[in-house]
């Protein structure tokens, strides 16, 4: 280290007034030359972690100023370049490397394949001072694995990456992911993809856990798991839809669909990435932690939740959703972006100090030996598969990185981690094979199986939801239900306002609509029993791209 901080003095050295000088009639340029070369320098690393690649992940960075013999070679760098941000720049590029082997190495081992690769960058923003630079930019990564031909994996990557300027030329000095939980633990921990049996006993007992972030956040917004709701007389049991749940999962996961349509969204929703996540629930994506959240999400939609806004919780008798548990000592129940009043089970993996996250919700309800919600529970340890239960896996919850993180079941192939897909939030994930990030370690599972709805209408309207579709498909839309009803009335509504109905006695409805336009079809499913009974309305969307 005193070597390289030697050699390091020599060559900061007097500022290149040629640079700053026309670096306000240059300013287009060098973000476009910055811009480059970060997005040049990500997409290296990506085919090496994704591809089995080995692009030397030292070019067009800081490391590139000197020789092996730490020797400098450029001979004009920037006084506005500090000695300080150049050493830490060097670990920071350094831990790039091992992570990038690490992934690299762990997911050929398991000898993963990917079809149909694709990378796109878009650039957020870019500050520009003297001779650093520092750009946001998102990674959109898509592919199919081989095992999953006709299902098209994506996720989304938020980078901040810091660029020095020497000699006129960009270098690349520090990439800091936002939304990756693996840099969140071990950035700065002297990482090392040699370690990598200590690094899974470490994911193993690291507890970054999203609980003490959102009850803080609770504090802050002043959510209660207090209620003084009472019980209902009309109570029945639902069961458990995972292929609804998992239809839920895709439509409301953060994704792009392999289409290059960023310019459809705006500035804010493309630094959030949060344009596809259910504007009628309250979003912890704002805080990085909306992982159990969505998850609740699709269980709730796999118990027939109806996503109305007024249904999920009604305001003027303020009632939630009866999909939800809001009696007795333990709840889970949803907030609303108007009525952010949640409990802890809905948006925390696990709870501390007495909060009730999910997993301390279902053990205590079982606990009561009458729970609201019963699931079948477990876990998997080391690099064991899901060998007893992966039949019934699909629309499960898992809970990965020491119990921190939520996840979604999607698409089950086998009982192998490589051969199930999840579907998550915060990081926004989609498709994506339990093994190419938790090949080993502590994974808890739910596999939810009834739900006990209190103050249950007196028609039970259902559908089958589907997963997102191809603009110009033709559907029949529509609902059915579990007794003869007097009327039946369906309406879809287009993305831009334009109305489809239908109407029909009996048990089902429907209508036949070819999807047009991109983005979300909202269909309403209202039922009478009789001619005087109240109205029963369901409500769910599908997404078209």
């Amino acid at each position: 280290m005193k070597r390289i901080l030697a050699m390091l003095l020599s060559v900061i050295c007097v500022l290149s007034f040629t640079c700053v000088s026309t670096y306000a009639d240059e300013k287009s340029e060098d973000e476009e030359k910055a811009a480059s070369i970060a997005e040049s320098y990500l997409s290296a690393a990506a085919k090496n972690m994704w591809l089995y690649e080995s692009n030397n992940l030292a070019e067009h960075t800081i490391q590139e100023l000197v020789d092996t013999s730490g020797n400098s070679l450029l001979s004009d760098m920037s006084t506005d370049v500090n000695t300080q941000k150049i050493l830490s720049s060097m670990d920071n590029i350094t831990f790039v490397q091992e992570k990038s082997k690490y992934f690299r190495e762990m997911r050929q081992r398991q000898d993963i394949q990917r079809n149909d690769f694709a990378l796109e960058y878009t650039v957020t923003s870019a500050s520009i001072e003297d001779n650093v630079a520092t750009l946001s930019i998102i990674e959109h990564i898509s592919f199919h694995y081989s095992s999953f031909p006709d299902t098209l994996s994506e996720l989304v990557n938020y980078y901040d990456v810091d660029l020095i300027k020497c000699n006129g030329s960009w270098y690349v000095s520090d990439v800091t992911s936002t939304n990756d939980d693996f840099d969140a633990i071990y950035k700065g921990s002297e990482f090392t993809a040699e370690k990598a049996d200590e690094i899974i006993a470490l994911r193993d007992a690291h507890s970054l856990n999203d609980t003490s972030a959102i009850e803080a956040i609770m504090d802050d917004y002043n959510l209660s798991d207090n209620s003084n709701a009472t019980l209902a007389g009309n109570t029945t049991w639902y069961n458990y839809n995972a292929t609804n749940a998992t239809a839920y999962a895709y439509t409301y996961v953060s994704q792009m669909f392999g289409k290059s349509n960023w310019s459809d969204f705006d500035k804010d929703a493309k630094e959030a990435g949060r344009s596809y996540y259910n504007q009628n629930f309250y979003d912890w994506g704002q805080d990085n932690t909306d992982c159990q959240n969505f998850a609740s999400q699709c269980i709730w939609a796999g118990f027939n939740g109806s996503n109305a806004v007024n249904q999920i919780y009604n305001a003027s008798t303020r009632e939630y959703s009866p999909i939800m548990d809001n009696a007795g000592s333990y709840k889970w129940k949803g907030a609303t972006r108007n009525h952010q009043v949640n409990s802890a089970s809905w948006s925390c993996c696990n709870g501390r100090n007495g909060t009730i996250g999910f997993r301390k919700y279902i053990a205590n309800e079982e606990a009561t030996g009458d729970p609201d919600m019963i699931v079948e529970s477990g876990t998997v340890s080391g690099s064991n598969s899901f060998a007893s239960v992966y039949q019934n896996l699909k629309g499960a919850l898992l809970h990965v990185d020491n119990g921190a993180h939520a996840l979604i079941v999607t698409d089950v192939n086998g009982p192998a981690r490589s051969q199930i897909l999840i579907c998550s939030h915060t990081a926004d994930r989609k498709a994506i094979a339990i093994s190419d990030f938790w090949n080993s370690g502590l994974i808890y599972y739910f596999i939810p199986q009834q739900i006990k709805v209190r103050n249950a209408p007196d028609v039970k309207i259902t559908a089958t939801l589907i997963r997102p579709v191809p603009v110009g498909r033709s559907l029949t839309l529509g609902g059915t239900t579990d007794i003869t009803c007097n009327s039946l009335n369906v309406t879809v509504q287009s993305p831009t306002g334009q109305t489809f109905t239908a109407n029909s006695s009996g048990r089902s409805v429907g209508k036949s609509v070819t999807l047009t336009s991109a983005g979300l079809y909202t269909i309403t499913v209202t039922a009478q029993k009789a001619a005087s009974s109240t109205p029963v309305v369901y409500v769910y969307t599908v997404r078209a791209y």
